[in-house]
């Protein structure tokens, strides 16, 4: 079969933002930097920068310093910015995704990565359809000092899902209404 690769970015700038569905203060990362999708694999890929306390999030320690426990939100960002990149090529909006599992989450000797670390996240997926995905997830500062990997599994609900989820057997189901997703 003949690679087909894409390698365009088109959520960088101001764009990236506006594509994710996290927004600031708990949007962490700085920027999408590379993405490629092999059609012929499919394999999915996209490399992200995130300094550490730049600008104030959520997560973060009040020395500015990110919980190394918070890597795992940083990778599921990179995961999303991906996917944004991937659906937005196609002219289709950001759906809702949610993080349902984490493997083999390791992380060097480290408790908090410190202020004003430039990160580099990698998400890499070869499995993917419209509904899962897996990524081999890895955060790193370059020098070897900072670094965690993790397989991050996602999901992303379908309209229906969402009505069963906030609906109780002892009361009336929600209006399927309620919930604009694509």
């Amino acid at each position: 079969m003949e690679c087909v690769m894409n390698t365009e970015i088109v959520i960088g700038g101001e764009r990236f933002e506006e594509a994710m569905p996290q927004k600031r203060p708990m949007l962490m990362l700085d920027s999408l930097d590379s993405y490629e999708y092999d059609e012929s694999g499919p394999e999915l890929t996209g490399v992200c920068s995130y300094c550490t306390g730049r600008r104030f999030c959520t997560a973060l320690d009040a020395d500015g310093s990110l919980p190394s426990w918070a890597l795992i939100e940083v990778m599921a960002q990179a995961v999303t910015a991906t996917m944004a990149n991937y659906y937005e090529s196609r002219g289709i909006r950001t759906p809702v995704g949610l993080l349902i599992g984490v493997r083999r989450y390791v992380q060097g000797d480290f408790a908090a990565v410190p202020r004003l670390t430039d990160l580099t996240l990698r998400a890499h997926s070869g499995f993917f359809d419209e509904r899962m995905a897996a990524f081999d997830c890895s955060a790193g500062d370059g020098s070897g000092l900072i670094s965690a990997e993790a397989k991050l599994i996602v999901c992303r609900p379908g309209r229906n899902d969402f009505v069963r989820m906030f609906s109780r057997p002892d009361r009336a189901a929600p209006d399927p209404g309620l919930f604009a997703i694509s």
